[in-house]
């Protein structure tokens, strides 16, 4: 399923499972590939709201995933 966001916030940050965490601010838009393991979510101090838009044909299901630990969330909006 390809997915993008276009996010409306202050600051924000993001992380594809593997990959270093990516920083966002208003406007920016993402796209995240199809099978792609991700999360995204607001920065301390800040706001985040987002629209998604997910294209998967065969059921337009997410499969949602653990939760992002504290360690993992602090080392991403540092």
């Amino acid at each position: 399923m390809n997915s993008e966001i276009l996010k409306i916030s202050d600051f924000s940050t993001g992380q594809e499972r593997g990959k270093e965490a990516v920083k966002m601010v208003s406007g920016d838009v993402i796209e995240i590939a199809p099978d792609t393991e991700h999360w995204h979510g607001v920065a301390p101090e800040s706001w985040f709201s987002h629209f998604t838009i997910a294209c998967n044909p065969q059921n337009n299901e997410n499969t949602w995933l653990e939760a992002v630990s504290e360690e993992d969330y602090q080392k991403a909006v540092k």
